[in-house]
């Protein structure tokens, strides 16, 4: 919840009228339950989706979700699989610890950022792990950029802001 990352880019998604909703899985932060190495963390990801699609001020058919490091293999799986979700990003994706051969064959849109510098998601796997993605995919590499993304908050954010306001 107080992540420089998440909140960059609910602030730009604000900025460009798109709703926004961020979360801490269970036993992060003040949250109830216990981390249980991404078994729960998937029904966290759409129990959030739920809670979106009962607000009056959401349009259903317009739901997107993005996810950073550990969130985005929680997240994009469960996009991937969610007729709810329109379009998804992911955001410092760690390819070596998850398994994200889920977006092998999902045709939604989405959008993959990664930092040049990032020790988790060196940037030669990723560009392949990209190559693999069936479009409509955008794939991004931020020059300089570490996993924390430190000094370049702004940047993502407007790189998932955007690709929000063009696809859902």
């Amino acid at each position: 919840m107080d992540n420089n990352v998440i909140n960059a880019i609910c602030e730009a998604l604000t900025a460009r009228s798109i709703l926004s909703l961020k979360f801490n899985f269970r036993g992060v932060g003040g949250s109830e339950g216990t981390f249980r190495d991404g078994k729960d963390e998937l029904s966290d990801v759409n129990a959030a989706i739920s809670f979106v699609e009962t607000q009056k001020e959401i349009d259903r058919g317009r739901i997107g979700l993005a996810g950073y490091s550990a969130g985005s293999a929680w997240g994009l799986t469960t996009g991937c699989q969610d007729a709810r979700i329109k379009a998804m990003a992911g955001i410092s994706p760690p390819l070596s610890m998850f398994n994200f051969s889920c977006l092998e064959k999902c045709s939604k849109p989405k959008l993959m950022i990664s930092g040049t510098e990032d020790n988790l998601i060196p940037v030669t796997p990723f560009q392949s792990f990209c190559n693999t993605l069936p479009d409509i995919k955008e794939c991004h590499t931020i020059e300089g950029a570490d996993h924390l993304w430190w000094g370049f908050e702004s940047n993502i954010a407007k790189i998932v802001a955007d690709f929000f306001k063009r696809t859902l």
